[in-house]
């Protein structure tokens, strides 16, 4: 657990939650108060985390920030990618469906590029995420 507090009030302004294991620490939580980003904190915790691993990072160790979200878009893997060196690990996408699902899956695919005009409709948003899955698992 690491914690980063703002030097004029002395209250949290950011954490970090890591679980380590034998090879790797996963990112479970890192969380900042909006208003002191600006104070770069998430900077601060991961640059902290780095350096608390640093000998073991050079050894093969290696931290693993999570999974990219296919319905939340958000910079923070770009971000640790620029500024802390971290790199992204492919992986191959396996999806099962339910037979009832994987009919509406292929039934709707032809038509994904339409239905995702609408994605700021919150059931077509969810739909249009299991699409773009299925796209990857595809490989198109």
């Amino acid at each position: 657990m690491y914690g980063a507090f703002n030097r004029e009030t002395g209250n949290l302004s950011g954490y970090a939650w890591l679980t380590v294991f034998d090879t790797y620490a996963n990112f479970n939580v890192l969380k900042t108060d909006p208003k002191d980003e600006r104070l770069a904190i998430n900077a601060a915790i991961v640059y902290k985390i780095i350096g608390d691993f640093d000998r073991r990072l050079r050894e093969g160790f290696f931290i693993v920030d999570g999974e990219r979200s296919i319905s939340h878009e958000t910079a923070f893997q770009d971000y640790l990618e620029k500024y802390f060196d971290f790199r992204k690990a492919y992986c191959e996408l396996n999806v099962i469906y339910k037979p009832v699902m994987n009919a509406v899956v292929k039934s709707l695919f032809p038509i994904r590029k339409l239905l995702n005009r609408f994605d700021n409709n919150k059931a077509l948003h969810s739909v249009n995420a299991v699409l773009k899955m299925e796209e990857i698992r595809r490989g198109i």
